[in-house]
């Protein structure tokens, strides 16, 4: 009996460690869950983009004829400078829509604007600022 019980206190301490190793690793798991999800934004609308400083947060959206994409910064966001094209660099022969052409539109942090896509179409949207913002709108 004194055998066992001189065991006991040694067996208390590491069930507590066992203990807060596990929770600590549910907690771990969950704060990844949370980051997955904000950057999936599975609760964002089929025709919201989302940008923070450095990317798009949907990579890609598919809207029909006559719809609005919404862009929207977040309020400690860089300001971002979107247009027609790829790798930074503006489509200079992009007509439509008239917003993202030429030199494009600047969008600051906190700011958010609807832009109508009437055409059918893919269009390949860019930041000039950013190298990794990359967004591809598909228009039925």
């Amino acid at each position: 009996m004194q055998s066992i019980l001189k065991k006991t206190p040694l067996v208390l301490p590491l069930l507590f460690l066992l203990l807060t190793v596990v929770l600590a690793a549910c907690g771990g798991s969950s704060a990844t869950s949370s980051a997955s999800v904000a950057t999936a934004t599975p609760n964002v609308p089929a025709n919201e983009v989302d940008m923070n400083s450095y990317q798009f947060l949907q990579k890609s959206r598919t809207i029909t004829a006559g719809d609005h994409i919404h862009f929207e910064v977040e309020q400690n966001a860089e300001p971002h400078l979107l247009c027609l094209g790829q790798d930074r660099t503006c489509d200079a022969s992009a007509t439509d829509p008239k917003e993202l052409t030429g030199e494009g539109l600047v969008l600051n942090p906190g700011e958010s604007h609807d832009v109508l896509f009437d055409k059918v179409g893919t269009y390949q949207i860019t930041c000039t600022f950013h190298p990794s913002m990359h967004l591809v709108v598909t228009v039925r």
